[in-house]
């Protein structure tokens, strides 16, 4: 398999997978959705330039098969490009900065599980806004206008646990830019992966605290506020 075969095979799984296993998911909509909170950082690229986003979610699990939720986005580090003019005493250099942030909407099926190990289909579809702010000799700043941004990144999740409470992972994926105004010189659409060190607190929690139950914890705390 060449590699535009691969990527066109990533963009359509997610599809093919949720089209054959709806029954399946439409089953799992009717368990009790518990919440879920996870910060991540995924590794990327920006014309061809390592550049790691960031982000923050929040979401229902359905069962042990699939997780629904929202997020938000942003590009972790400056990327900075100078440009150069000429100018009556030399050159002058003014600092470009690339800004990214977008919110994000996502669906995660897990395809196959067992004590040990655990692989999904986390598929993401972003909207936000990219712009340059500009700077010069760190005194003057500038700010172009905010474009639109829409992303759609699929990705392939696999993680093992080496503990109960402690595993790690690997996330391969892809994001494509479907909408980036021409104004915005940097390319978006490039692949994207993130290893992943897991720490499983509830379970970290109970072995630390065998006396203390996170159960019976939750049940007083519960009982408090609403008392």
């Amino acid at each position: 398999m060449n590699r535009i075969s691969f990527f066109i095979l990533l963009f359509l799984l997610p599809f093919i997978s949720i089209a054959q296993l709806y029954d399946s998911l439409r089953a799992n909509l009717n368990n009790k959705p518990t919440l879920h909170f996870k910060l991540d950082s995924r590794n990327s690229f920006i014309s061809n330039y390592k550049e790691p986003v960031f982000g923050v979610k929040i979401g229902a699990d359905f069962g042990k098969k699939l997780r629904l939720g929202f997020g938000y986005n942003f590009l972790k580090t400056s990327f900075i490009t100078d440009l150069r003019f000429d100018a009556p005493r030399g050159v002058d250099v003014v600092h470009r900065n690339l800004k990214v942030h977008y919110f994000c909407s996502y669906i995660e099926y897990v395809f196959y599980t067992t004590k040990k190990w655990e692989f999904t289909v986390p598929v993401q579809f972003g909207i936000g806004a990219i712009w340059y702010k500009y700077s010069f000799k760190d005194i003057e700043k500038l700010r172009s206008r905010k474009y639109l941004l829409l992303l759609y990144e699929p990705t392939l999740s696999g993680q093992y646990k080496v503990f109960d409470w402690l595993g790690g992972g690997l996330d391969v994926g892809f994001r494509f830019a479907l909408h980036k105004n021409k104004n915005i010189e940097e390319r978006l659409t490039f692949p994207t992966y993130s290893l992943k060190l897991l720490i499983y607190w509830g379970v970290l929690y109970n072995k630390v605290f065998p006396n203390y139950p996170l159960s019976d914890v939750k049940k007083k705390f519960l009982k408090k506020s609403t008392e």
